[in-house]
């Protein structure tokens, strides 16, 4: 049973295709990359696919952490252990229980989900009490990546179209040569990637000005 929800957790459209958008960005980057930046030449190409490999290790291990921990679900049919407190809450008709503080009914979850933040159709599953802090560490990875990959992708099409120059006064091991194949590639991984930045950048920007503003109301209500 496990098995198949896990199963059908990640078979969805949102897992595949933030999956395909990941291994496209990070095989066009490490391609490229090693062309005129080979990882045991110095220590800061090392450095740099250190980080780069690291940034995308952190991506796919808080991606999967949100995916499969999920938000935390209040349980059918709760009730608190004081009942004088259901004068407060509001009751799920749908799952026959009360919602805990800060819980909302997610549709396509089919369940009241403990702090709600929203329902992300990328990880197939909501953002919510337990995977919120996973969720933004995978949020803060995948832009910190896609934005050293744009980095590396562009200098390496520099390099690819400047191919000329860097034979003749550069070192020859380190040049870069693209077929029509590889450059319509690296090309469409570096749209990706910037879109990437734009895209969940802007997400991250709305869960950052969200902590912020909760942070002072907060402090507001107990100053």
């Amino acid at each position: 049973m496990i098995i198949r929800e896990l199963f059908n957790r990640i078979c969805h459209w949102g897992p595949m295709i933030a999956m395909i958008i990941i291994n496209c960005i990070t095989f066009s980057t490490l391609q490229v990359t090693a062309m005129w930046l080979p990882f045991f030449s110095s220590l800061n190409a090392a450095a740099c696919h250190s980080l780069f490999l690291f940034l995308v290790g952190s991506t796919l291990y808080n991606f999967f952490c949100a995916m499969f921990i999920g938000p935390g679900y209040v349980p059918f049919g709760w009730t608190p252990a004081d009942t004088n407190e259901c004068n407060y809450l509001q009751f799920c008709s749908l799952c026959k229980g009360y919602k805990a503080p800060r819980a909302h009914h997610c549709r396509k979850c089919k369940r009241c989900v403990m702090k709600m933040d929203h329902h992300c159709p990328w990880i197939n599953n909501c953002c919510g009490h337990r995977n919120h802090k996973t969720f933004t560490l995978f949020l803060i990875s995948a832009v910190c990546g896609c934005v050293l990959s744009s980095v590396l992708l562009f200098l390496g099409l520099y390099r690819a179209f400047q191919v000329n120059w860097y034979f003749l006064h550069g070192d020859r091991r380190y040049v870069v040569y693209l077929t029509i194949y590889q450059l319509g590639f690296t090309v469409f991984s570096l749209g990706l990637a910037l879109g990437v930045v734009l895209a969940v950048g802007g997400l991250f920007y709305v869960q950052v000005i969200a902590f912020i503003y909760l942070f002072f109301l907060v402090l507001h209500i107990y100053s």
